[in-house]
């Protein structure tokens, strides 16, 4: 994680000079001024999108395809604990933190639109924030 902070400080410096920012100047409103996604988020959004995909070719399960119980978690990708690679549970773990309306979208060109809307307007700094904000897409649809 450390060097996804060193490429979010030399995003942060490039804005400070493109807009001619001092040093101390916040980037947080310049990053959807800009609609440019910090690094976390670009990386979030690429992870989700390939998340999405395979789901919409049903290369991946939802927990209502392994039990039939009725929860508030059916509709999510399972995550097994098997050998898949760390990375690739991660990027299910972001799939599955998106609000509930993005995953149901079949459409995969609006579906990527909505979700980057989304990420650039948060303008996160880090994965942890990511996990942390109260994800509703009222504004982004």
């Amino acid at each position: 994680m450390m060097q996804t902070q060193r490429i979010l400080k030399l995003q942060k410096w490039f804005i400070r000079i493109i807009l001619n920012k001092r040093k101390l100047d916040s980037c947080r409103t310049l990053f959807p001024y800009l609609k440019i996604l910090t690094f976390p988020a670009l990386f979030i959004y690429k992870s989700i999108i390939y998340i999405h995909e395979l789901a919409l070719k049903h290369k991946i399960s939802l927990n209502s395809n392994i039990h039939s119980h009725n929860t508030r978690t059916q509709n999510r990708i399972f995550i097994s604990q098997s050998d898949k690679p760390q990375l690739f549970a991660d990027a299910i773990k972001f799939y599955n933190h998106i609000p509930s309306e993005f995953r149901s979208m079949l459409n995969l060109s609006q579906f990527k639109k909505c979700v980057r809307s989304f990420l650039t307007d948060k303008a996160l700094y880090s994965f942890k924030e990511f996990f942390e904000n109260n994800l509703s897409c009222t504004s982004t649809l």
